[in-house]
């Protein structure tokens, strides 16, 4: 019949996609606070930081680790060329995003069994795991501390890439 929608056309998310649909949110949301929290203090005062698991709760003023990061040479690029340098975070918010507009192009063009673009998705979910492991291994071995929501990231980061895995197998 037409003008009906079939159960087999329902579009209906995959339990993996799921799965990185919610890490690329959470992966977007708190490399964002990341990233506003490195620009609030391109001006050299203190400012309090964003430094917890949930969005909007508390914020730190003194020392902890989310100040040790971000206030480190590692937290961002190109400092003797660009005031400031660049947020590592900035480029993650790209990466988040890319990832999460990629799952949802998946669901809605119904991709979401074609192997080579799941396993394009896997591919690029590599990169913000990578990223994540290199800057957890600087954190604990550099730096002695890690930071809330960088931690938020890493997981966010494993979930995009279980998730991607796991759609593509």
């Amino acid at each position: 019949m037409r003008g009906t929608i079939a159960a087999e056309d329902h579009v209906r998310p995959h339990p993996w996609l799921v799965v990185v649909l919610v890490g690329a949110f959470f992966g977007l949301l708190f490399a964002g606070l990341s990233t506003y929290d490195f620009v609030q203090h391109l001006d050299r005062q203190v400012h309090s930081l964003h430094c917890s698991f949930i969005p909007g709760s508390a914020t730190a003023t003194g020392e902890s680790g989310c100040q040790v990061a971000m206030m480190s040479s590692y937290s961002s690029v190109f400092r003797s060329h660009v005031w400031g340098g660049i947020p590592i975070s900035l480029p993650a918010m790209a990466v988040f995003a890319f990832i999460g507009f990629f799952a949802v192009d998946l669901l809605l063009t119904r991709r979401k069994d074609d192997v080579r673009a799941t396993a394009f998705l896997a591919l690029a979910a590599c990169l913000p795991a990578l990223a994540s492991l290199v800057m957890l291994f600087i954190s604990l071995s550099k730096l002695g501390t890690t930071c809330k929501l960088c931690v938020a990231i890493y997981i966010a980061s494993a979930a995009c890439l279980v998730g991607a895995i796991g759609l593509w197998r």
